[in-house]
């Protein structure tokens, strides 16, 4: 036998003879000098690994839990939230670039019709269909006077006045060329108007209104001044590198809207979304029409940078946790957690119990008024004395003196409910919290279980106790409750001496 185990030796495996033999594995070992195949891994080993995969499943779970945290919870309600906000600014600043330009026009039409209605100018226009002065007279008399009025008109481009489809008199500002502005303001209308009415003109560097103001005197229309008034330098101002600003027609106007997302809409102007690009369009005058549009990359630029930045962060610093927590914390929670475990239930017992009686100890005391006590509820309070117990110690020994805070200790812990509370106080004394007890039946309570600790086997005599009661409201001081049980307690005790 011996010999056939030698001869396959190099084939045995030292566990399975192990397993065939369990006793004698020292000599075993000598004769067949035998090494094992591995090093068998011990408890603390196979907890070290089963704790690291643990670690590592958490880990890239929580990654990924934070990362759907971030993305679904965080980035996108806060995204959305930002880009509401974006467009409320971008319809606030188009309103605001509305009412520049509708001032803007407004101050156009106000100094064609403030030209219109100059009476000294007026006047010889009267005098002209009176036969009073000739036409020649007329222009003599009017190109200084209309010019003085058109120069102080800030941002006109040129003005005429025309009587009886005749030019009496015309203006152009600096800059302009007179037979460019010519072909640009065609003044001689087939249907004269019977009020100002605005165009909008677009040219290659320019935008202009061009207002026909209709000049009247005794109710009866004698000619037309004809204004040129520029809105380029007034749309620049507004234009931003993101935001532009433009005037277009009701055809325009009716094909932005067509086949769009609307977005808000008011009484002025109304917000849309077409193709990516944000429009906020609006009415000025008749025929006119506003529109302000942005990009929806410009438009979030700014807001998807800032998201982006707090992903990046977060995902960063994410990583650098889980990084001190592998490489500087880890190794060393291991190392103690063999000694946490065995140490926990011993800790928690000294803190939380007493040793001899069961009951909850003093330091507990504070632990429940702080953290477990219902701040909306009143508890009832009896602190109990064990009568003539040092006679108990003196008379029949420490031993029995234990037994009776022992058995008095479990009567009380099993004629109570799940929610009160037995405290050993210190020595002899013991606290008890009742919650939301009847007041009526206390007294008839604690009675009962006085009975029960009379049957308490001593050599000699029965044991019995002393008890004060008081009530514990919410928010009321815990320290001075129990003073008062305590002189009630003292109070029946004297008496029972007495």
């Amino acid at each position: 036998m011996l010999q056939t185990i030698r001869e396959s030796s190099d084939k045995v495996n030292y566990y399975s003879i192990i397993s065939l033999v369990p006793e004698g594995l020292d000599d075993l070992k000598k004769v067949f000098k035998i090494i094992p195949d591995k090093k068998p891994i011990s408890e603390k080993e196979l907890s070290t690994v089963s704790l690291f995969k643990r670690v590592k499943i958490v880990t890239v779970v929580a990654f990924i839990l934070i990362n759907i945290f971030i993305i679904f919870v965080v980035y996108r309600p806060m995204a959305d939230t930002l880009k509401k906000n974006q467009i409320q600014v971008f319809s606030l600043v188009s309103h605001l670039d509305f009412h520049i330009l509708e001032s803007a026009l407004m101050r156009g039409v106000e100094a064609a019709n403030a030209l219109s209605s100059r009476t000294m100018i007026k006047n010889a226009i009267g005098d002209y269909k009176d036969g009073i002065i000739d036409f020649s007279g007329l222009q003599t008399y009017t190109e200084q006077k209309y010019a003085d009025g058109a120069r102080t008109v800030e941002y006109l481009v040129s003005a005429y006045r025309c009587v009886d489809d005749k030019e009496v008199t015309g203006y152009i500002s600096e800059g302009y060329d007179s037979e460019a502005v010519k072909d640009i303001l065609n003044y001689h209308f087939e249907e004269k108007a019977s009020e100002t009415v605005v165009s909008i003109r677009k040219e290659e560097v320019e935008i202009m209104a061009s207002i026909v103001s209709p000049i009247y005197i005794d109710d009866a229309i004698v000619g037309y001044d004809f204004i040129l008034y520029s809105l380029s330098d007034q749309l620049e101002k507004a234009n931003s590198e993101s935001v532009c600003l433009d005037l277009i027609s009701e055809e325009t106007y009716y094909e932005l809207l067509e086949q769009s997302q609307l977005i808000s809409e008011d009484t002025e102007m109304t917000t849309i979304k077409k193709d990516d690009i944000y429009y906020t369009l609006g009415n000025i005058n008749d025929m006119i029409y506003i529109v302000v549009y942005e990009t929806q990359e410009t438009l979030f630029k700014n807001i998807m940078g800032q998201t982006n930045v707090i992903i990046v962060f977060g995902i960063v610093y994410f990583i650098l946790f889980v990084f001190v927590f592998y490489f500087f914390i880890i190794r060393y929670i291991n190392s103690g957690l063999g000694r946490l475990k065995n140490s926990r239930d011993v800790f928690k017992h000294i803190a939380y119990e007493d040793a001899l009686t069961k009951a909850y100890s003093r330091s507990f005391l504070t632990v429940w008024n702080e953290k477990i006590r219902k701040p909306d509820q009143t508890y009832s309070i009896i602190l109990i004395d064990v009568n003539r117990f040092k006679a108990i110690n003196d008379v029949f020994g420490h031993l029995t003196g234990d037994h009776v805070l022992s058995e008095i200790s479990r009567i009380f812990r099993e004629n109570i409910r799940s929610n009160d509370y037995f405290f050993r106080f210190g020595g002899d004394e013991f606290v008890l919290f009742l919650e939301a007890f009847p007041a009526e039946k206390l007294s008839e309570k604690i009675e009962s279980v006085i009975k029960k600790i009379k049957n308490i086997e001593l050599p000699k005599g029965t044991v019995s106790i002393s008890y004060g009661m008081s009530h514990l409201g919410p928010k009321e001081n815990l320290e001075e409750k129990i003073n008062l049980a305590d002189r009630k307690m003292y109070e029946q005790k004297m008496k029972r001496k007495g």
